[in-house]
């Protein structure tokens, strides 16, 4: 195991589980999303850019990757930090937009990781088995992950990659 999937590992048995919070700028569910402006406005870019100027009707994308990838808004936006705060993080809505899975989702795949890495000498399966085939290419100025499944689709999420372990 590389020490990176060693400090994730130890890093699962830990409460809250602190993946989720750590991967918005490495490899999010979605990389940003269009919205329409309903009315002329001015949007801060902050690390001394100058503001965006946009007017009612302009489209616009929002890159939820490239924004968590600011250092100035998240240090050290490409390392896993269990310590991070989780209310930084928030891709999944506020308030009334808020999803009704988040608490559900964050539980589960905190289980799921915990049972994974709790097993003996867990590993990638050898040859294509253990791995996720893919590449990167950008969508909208924004670094995007691509995945390539066995019946040769293209898609943004990733098919099956096998694991093994010794019993």
């Amino acid at each position: 195991m590389t020490r990176g999937a060693q400090n994730l590992s130890a890093a699962m048995f830990a409460k809250p589980c602190p993946t989720k919070h750590n991967t918005p700028g490495l490899n999010p569910q979605f990389t940003g999303l269009w919205r329409d402006a309903v009315v002329d406005a001015d949007i801060p870019q902050g690390g001394g850019l100058p503001p965006l100027s946009v007017k009612a009707g302009d489209r616009i994308w929002a890159s939820f990757k490239n924004a968590h990838l600011n250092p100035n808004e998240f240090p050290n936006p490409t390392s896993i930090n269990p310590a991070r705060p989780k209310e930084l993080y928030n891709l999944n809505g506020a308030g009334f937009h808020n999803c009704p899975g988040v608490t559900y989702a964050e539980q589960t795949i905190a289980e799921i990781l915990r049972v994974v890495f709790r097993l003996k000498n867990v590993r990638r399966a050898p040859g294509r088995a253990g791995r996720l085939n893919g590449f990167t290419t950008v969508v909208n100025e924004t670094e995007t992950n691509m995945f390539i499944n066995p019946i040769g689709s293209v898609s943004p999420w990733p098919g099956s990659m096998h694991l093994i372990y010794d019993s």
